[in-house]
C-alpha cells in the first residue's frame, strides 16, 4: 500500500490496518509519524517520487525483505494497536485514577 500522507494530524489507521492485512506499506516520514513503525523493519518510507519508485521495486524484487516487513507490521500492530492491548492500557489508566 502506499500512503504519501504529506500532512495530518492523528493516527494513520490505514496504515494498522494494511499491517493487519499483512500488506506492506510505503509512507512519508509525515505519514508514519506518531507510529512506533521503523523504516525497512515494519514499514518502507519515502519523501519523495523517487525513493517511492525504489521502495516499490524493492518490495517487488525482493520477496524475504517484504516478508520480513510484513511479519513485522503485523506482529507490531497486534502487540502494540490491538482492541484488546487499548483496551487493556485505557483500564490501567481508569484503575490508577480511582485508587488515588
Amino acid at each position: 500500500m502506499v500512503a504519501p500522507i504529506r500532512i495530518g494530524s492523528g493516527i494513520r489507521a490505514k496504515i494498522l490496518d494494511a499491517g493487519l492485512m499483512k500488506i506492506p506499506v510505503i509512507s512519508t516520514k509525515v505519514g508514519a509519524e506518531g507510529l512506533l513503525h521503523k523504516h525497512m523493519e515494519s514499514i518502507l518510507i519515502a519523501n519523495t517520487p523517487e525513493d517511492f519508485v525504489a521502495s516499490i521495486q524493492l518490495l517487488k524484487n525482493e520477496r524475504q525483505i517484504r516478508c520480513k516487513i510484513v511479519e513485522n507490521a503485523y506482529n507490531l500492530v497486534r502487540e502494540h494497536y490491538s482492541v484488546m492491548k487499548c483496551t487493556t492500557d485505557r483500564m490501567k489508566i481508569v484503575d490508577r485514577m480511582l485508587n488515588q
